[in-house]
């Protein structure tokens, strides 16, 4: 189906706005049907041809025919924009979809550090990784962020931010939350997740915790495989569910909840947290007295489907005491059974209906009727929200170590000075160019799989300088790969040591990495390869500016 009939389609549908009626009198005049379908929010993508791969590779039906059929004939609830597009294609899409609806949709997007998450042509703001780094007299910048962020959900027609992370991830090898969460520090962790919270709040956009109870101590993806966590319900009490209760006092409106099979909750084998009924209603709502909406994480993850039919799976998220079920799989077989639930008895009404208020209060606080008209690019990169950007950054610049205090000095002493940069290619970086332009640094370039030759061969270049500083560019967040750092980027710096050189490393990636790097004379910590990252961590060299961030891990 082409977009211009789908428009034909949709202009015989009747738009009923939340503004006219109240939530309780919509509950009222919808059918069991429609009751059903708008606890579901139903995986989209706002341009099939930028995301061709990554639909082939995902469980779900993303295509705008697909989705205009759930929401027409399903009467689903939202919609999450996943993959990649660039952000007017996406407005575009989402009018069109909003047009088919008779209940304006929610919509949903994983705006974790801003756009650029999910949209190519968004405004990229630092990790939570980077954030975790802020020093605590800088914290408001996180609010600042969250406001931004915010202000461009609205632009772009969105409601709900399925952020923050409020994870405590105390586990290095980690290779889904890493760099997503704040720190390892659960009080930090919570503090700076509230900012970013009101930020968004404030600015009219729903904020999400996740992922409930707490995916930071893990080593396995739970879009893979089943995650287990063997803590005690004392260490999680004091650990993994700290930030949750914070936010829950803070009034966060919803809580996703995470496929991980934690036994100290609940010992039913193979059992994900997201279909618990002890975890979800017993701990989140009864104990934790959380009264907001409860979504689940995605429905076609294998931590839920891998032990899970598909339809059943949805009846028993929607039974241990989710609100909303996020991206299933099949929308027909999952509505079919959810409404035999309801009509032998095993979901009562009055619970349907709870449910279904829930989310109607929801959109309702959210203006889901009130959308923008126009698109406007610029509401998506204001002066403001860009400063902004490189304030974070600035602020995050870490000395990890520096033992004979080397950085202070940089470009103040009468000292010659190299820099080799280690990345994927030989363009020169704004790191490099400031460093250039202000010290008459000398550059040299090593290919992170260079190999003994080359690296002895930029040694031999750099001999003759005082200083020599190394700029790690290119990395990854993954600890299987070591973070992007080769065996010969740890050979150069051991070398370099061994001549006796003042070595400076500055990491432009994870700050996991930073045991890799123990031969380095002091170490500096950027945490993202992002030009105004780099332009942060040359200031902070040069001592323009101050390294305030701390350590988050």
């Amino acid at each position: 189906m082409k977009l211009f009939s789908i428009t034909a389609l949709c202009a015989s549908l009747t738009y009923v706005s939340l503004q006219a009626l109240l939530p309780q009198e919509m509950l009222q005049n919808m059918t069991l049907e429609q009751k059903i379908g708008q606890l579901m929010v139903v995986a989209a993508v706002s341009d099939p041809e930028v995301n061709a791969q990554f639909m082939q590779e995902q469980p779900y039906t993303m295509d705008q025919e697909h989705v205009t059929k759930c929401i027409t004939d399903y009467h689903v609830g939202g919609i999450i924009f996943l993959g990649a597009g660039k952000a007017e294609k996406q407005f575009e899409v989402t009018k069109k979809f909003q047009e088919c609806a008779q209940t304006p949709l929610l919509i949903c997007m994983d705006f974790e550090w801003g756009l650029t998450m999910r949209l190519k042509d968004g405004l990229r703001f630092a990790r939570n990784m980077a954030l975790g780094a802020l020093a605590p007299e800088d914290d408001s910048l996180i609010y600042q962020m969250g406001y931004e962020v915010g202000l461009q959900c609205k632009a772009l027609g969105v409601h709900m931010n399925l952020a923050p992370v409020v994870d405590v991830n105390n586990n290095p090898k980690n290779p889904i939350i890493n760099d997503r969460s704040f720190g390892q520090d659960k009080e930090q962790v919570a503090r700076k997740a509230m900012l970013y919270m009101q930020g968004l709040h404030d600015a009219g956009i729903i904020a999400c915790a996740k992922h409930f109870p707490g995916h930071g101590d893990t080593d396995m993806d739970s879009h893979y495989d089943l995650p287990r966590i063997a803590h005690s319900r004392d260490r999680l009490n004091d650990i993994e569910l700290y930030p949750f209760k914070q936010m829950i006092a803070g009034g966060v409106q919803a809580i996703m909840t995470a496929h991980l099979e934690v036994p100290a909750f609940d010992a039913t084998p193979h059992l994900p947290s997201s279909l618990s009924h002890n975890a979800v209603t017993k701990i989140l709502r009864e104990e934790l007295g959380f009264e907001g909406v409860i979504i689940t994480d995605g429905l076609g993850m294998v931590g839920v489907t891998k032990h899970h039919a598909l339809g059943q799976l949805e009846i028993k998220a929607l039974l241990a005491g989710n609100d909303i079920l996020l991206c299933p799989v099949d929308v027909p077989q999952a509505v079919a059974a959810i409404k035999q639930a309801v009509l032998d008895g095993r979901l009562s009404y009055k619970d349907l209906d709870k449910k279904v208020l829930k989310m109607l209060t929801l959109k309702a606080w959210a203006h889901v009727a009130d959308a923008p008209q126009c698109f406007d690019q610029q509401k998506l990169f204001t002066p403001a929200a860009q400063r902004l950007k490189q304030q974070l950054y600035a602020h995050a610049v870490t000395i990890a170590r520096d033992a004979q205090n080397l950085v202070p000095t940089i470009g103040r002493a009468n000292q010659t000075i190299g820099l080799i940069e280690i990345g994927p290619d030989g363009q020169p970086c704004e790191f490099a160019t400031i460093l250039k332009a202000d010290l008459g640094v000398q550059t040299f370039h090593l290919a992170c799989t260079a190999d003994e030759d080359a690296v002895q061969e930029v040694v031999s270049q750099v001999q003759s300088h005082d200083v020599v500083i190394v700029g790690l560019l290119g990395m990854n967040r993954s600890a299987k790969q070591n973070f992007g750092i080769c065996p010969s980027t740890r050979d150069l710096v051991k070398k370099l040591k061994q001549m006796g050189k003042k070595t400076v490393v500055v990491v432009f990636g994870n700050a996991y990495s930073l045991p890799l790097m123990d031969d380095a004379s002091a170490v500096v910590v950027a945490y993202e390869d992002d030009p105004d990252a780099q332009k942060a961590a040359a200031l902070a060299l040069m001592g323009k500016i101050q390294a305030r961030g701390k350590l988050p891990v």
